[in-house]
């Protein structure tokens, strides 16, 4: 003990081993009660909210949410249409029931056993309706997407690519332009097929895009080699209908 401590103690006239029992009691006391196990706190159950559907009729209602898509969201037609679709089906299968969270799991575990895009496109579509559109995301906001799973995929060599082009060639020479500016631009199936003539320059090799640019995809100008150059010329100059498409469905060589 500290000698100065001491003196001063004595000089008080305390009684030192009186007070270092005392502290030694207290210091006990207090490690006792922390080391007893603190009772665990209750499990906070779910809340059961539930989020009542405006009172409208469907049709109203879902002609409501497509035009949300197109104004506020600016989402493409085919996004709007799946988006349209998923939420028509739930409603239907909600009837006039209130939604809560164990309603949405009730509906969302029917697709588990199907294949993952159809899961995801159909939560896709709750959540846009729920979060975007009603204002509700907290109804919403648990359920996660499926993980993607990484898929190895087999690419032909060149020569089996240069032999299915030379087939295509002869059966329809269409279908080879198709080939080319689908290999060569890197575009989507549907970007390609929507083009008409003058989205095309063809001394240029470049294309603009008729799908536009949306609030969640990009569009950019496409490029295409010399090869599809070359025989987009051959194809264009034999060519007499009106069609204004670059790839027509009716004209077949």
């Amino acid at each position: 003990m500290d000698k100065a401590v001491k003196d001063r103690a004595e000089d008080l006239g305390l009684n030192l081993s009186k007070v270092a029992e005392n502290a030694l009691k207290a210091a006990i006391a207090a490690m006792e009660i922390s080391l007893k196990p603190k009772p665990s706190a209750p499990l906070e159950r779910e809340p059961v909210a539930s989020v009542l559907i405006p009172s409208l009729p469907r049709e109203e209602l879902i002609a409501n949410f497509k035009r949300f898509l197109e104004v506020d969201l600016q989402r493409e037609k085919l996004t709007v249409k799946g988006h349209v679709q998923g939420v028509t089906r739930f409603l239907k299968w909600l009837g006039p029931r209130e939604v809560t969270k164990d309603l949405l799991r009730d509906y969302l575990e029917q697709y588990r056993t199907k294949d993952r895009d159809t899961y995801a496109n159909q939560l896709k579509s709750l959540k846009v309706f729920f979060r975007d559109f009603l204002g509700k995301a907290d109804v919403v906001a648990t359920f996660k997407f499926p993980s993607i799973e990484l898929e190895l995929k087999a690419i032909p060599g060149k020569d089996k690519l240069r032999r299915f082009y030379e087939v295509l060639l002869k059966l329809d020479m269409r279908l080879a332009v198709l080939f080319l500016l689908w290999a060569t631009s890197g575009w989507r199936r549907r970007e390609v097929l929507k083009l008409h003539r003058t989205d095309v320059d063809i001394e240029k090799r470049m294309m603009w895009p008729r799908v536009k640019s949306t609030a969640t995809k990009g569009r950019l100008i496409g490029l295409f080699n010399d090869e599809a150059q070359d025989l987009l010329r051959r194809y264009l100059a034999g060519r007499k209908d009106k069609d204004p498409k670059l790839v027509s469905r009716s004209h077949r060589f």
